[in-house]
């Protein structure tokens, strides 16, 4: 007998079915991976790594301030054990990223086949928007990771007899009493909706619109036999209230971020990138439904996988199996639309930030791939959606983020102790240039502390404050403006240096006679 032959016959009997499986992780994780620590952090990357970098409890008193909740800060902490580098502080993201293939592939493998699965699999892979928050050390990837485990078990008792004729904790019990793990699958499916949902509701406060889109799914499928279905709505509702229940444990503080940060008062006054207007709700919608990085052809792949989601909405509406793909993937946007257009604009900049929509979305171009005839078409158009993806990955991975690193290392070179720091008006930049710069040059310039997110009024922010040192640098990332009035620091000191370093200003200004000084 050969030796593989011999290898096959001590193998899993399933090994067949999870091969698949297990080369979506690989591929997922070598995407999220590649040169993960290649890019400068961006600011809101370095703003996690001093939320998390003194341990558990430091940072949930630092992010009452902030406006995300604790469990991915959480994470980070335990993780940053690992090191405190680029690459460990992104790598909790990547991973989670590619894990989150695996209950993808297994809601979509329980919906359709183990085709579409594959598919699915395959095309949220590769997506260039997934790579981009993957290779962000902010909560989004694991944000996803949770609700697409929240989606696995909402497909599960979508689709599984036993949720709708059995009470939650029967199929724990028969398990206990048969020895059966098995027959525990709708329980595990009944915790994974509670359970994924809250702590994706404690990673980012946007996945409450994912979570709204399941409810009103279970809605949908409950009504036309509303009575038939009572048992199933109640354990629904169970784990719902478990849910909600875990959520409340972040209630008190959650309470102080909206008085601090989300009050409309205090988002015109400190968030305004939130504040986008009709052409930023389109862009941030093409964003998401098309092929990101291609530039150009950006449009004609747009056009090409909204066509393609389309008609897989056809197919699932004509094959009655539409509600749990569709809904979860439209309502979060209906929501989010109207919540722009009636009561503010952040409910529209929110939707640029819904990578969880590739849940469903992947989903969905999967189905019509897989089903729509004549067959060689269906080939072309899945070649030509690899290709788009390909592309974009590829020009992602090349496309440089804020050059803070080489901005950190200008003033390095140049600074002196004493020396203060004025940002943009938004301090763009904070984070990152003191994540650089390091624990003792940071504390040798004034208007750079990273003590609290908010408190502003440490930093160089009025002509008085900027004069009071003999030497200010000013860096500027991009258009912004500086946080102080160049003209009034040209009236009282000199400009010495200025740099440009891939789109970001860098300037020295010192006062007279100091250049003089021994």
């Amino acid at each position: 007998m050969r030796p593989t032959r011999r290898l096959i016959r001590y193998l899993p009997g399933d090994l067949p079915r999870y091969l698949p499986l297990g080369l979506l992780f690989l591929l997922a994780a070598a995407v999220m991976f590649f040169r993960l620590a290649d890019k400068s952090l961006w600011n809101d990357e370095a703003f996690s790594f001093f939320v998390a970098r003194r341990g558990p409890a430091a940072a949930v008193r630092f992010i009452a301030q902030d406006t995300q909740p604790p469990v991915y800060y959480l994470a980070l902490s335990v993780w940053l054990e690992l090191g405190h580098g680029v690459l460990p502080l992104r790598a909790l993201s990547a991973l989670a990223a590619a894990l989150t293939v695996l209950p993808l592939y297994a809601a979509a493998r329980r919906l359709f086949d183990a085709r579409t699965a594959a598919v699915a699999g395959l095309l949220f892979a590769l997506t260039p928007l997934v790579a981009n928050w993957g290779q962000k050390a902010r909560p989004y990837a694991l944000q996803t990771l949770f609700l697409a485990v929240a989606y696995w078990g909402f497909v599960e008792v979508y689709c599984a007899p036993a949720a709708r004729d059995a009470w939650i904790g029967q199929g724990l019990a028969r398990a206990l009493r048969t020895r059966r793990i098995g027959a525990a699958r709708t329980d595990l499916a009944w915790l994974a909706c509670g359970l994924g949902g809250a702590l994706a509701m404690l990673t980012q406060q946007p996945a409450g619109f994912f979570l709204l889109g399941l409810n009103v799914a279970v809605l949908l499928g409950a009504l036309p036999r509303l009575w038939a279905n009572r048992r199933w709505l109640i354990n629904w509702t169970v784990s719902q209230l478990v849910l909600i229940g875990v959520w409340l444990l972040w209630l008190p503080w959650f309470l102080v971020q909206i008085r601090i940060n989300l009050t409309p008062a205090q988002i015109v006054a400190r968030h305004t990138n939130f504040l986008i207007d009709g052409g930023g709700v389109v862009s941030n919608l093409e964003g998401l439904f098309g092929v990101g990085s291609l530039w150009r052809a950006e449009t004609p792949f747009l056009a090409l996988q909204v066509g393609l989601g389309v008609v897989g909405a056809v197919l699932l509406i004509r094959a009655r199996r539409a509600i749990p793909v569709l809904v979860p993937l439209l309502v979060p946007l209906v929501v989010c639309v109207f919540g722009f257009l009636l009561l503010n604009p952040v409910f529209g900049y929110v939707i640029g930030e819904f990578v969880f929509n590739w849940l469903p979305y992947s989903i969905l171009l999967a189905y019509a791939l897989v089903h729509v005839r004549p067959r060689p078409a269906a080939a072309a158009v899945f070649g030509l959606l690899l290709l788009g993806d390909i592309w974009g990955l590829r020009n992602y991975y090349e496309t440089p983020d804020q050059p803070t690193a080489q901005v950190a290392a200008v003033i390095r070179r140049h600074m002196r102790a004493g020396d203060g720091v004025i940002l943009s008006d938004n301090a763009a930049m904070r984070w990152t240039l003191a994540y650089y710069l390091g624990p003792r040059r940071r504390r040798q310039l004034v208007g750079l502390d990273v003590a609290a997110e908010w408190d502003f009024d440490r930093l160089l922010r009025t002509p008085t404050a900027a004069l009071r040192q003999t030497r200010d640098w000013v860096v500027l990332p991009g258009a912004q403006p500086p946080s102080v009035d160049l003209a009034l620091l040209r009236q009282r000191m000199r400009l010495v240096l200025r740099d440009r370093i891939e789109g970001a200003t860098v300037l020295l200004f010192e006062a007279p006679g100091e250049a003089k000084r021994p």
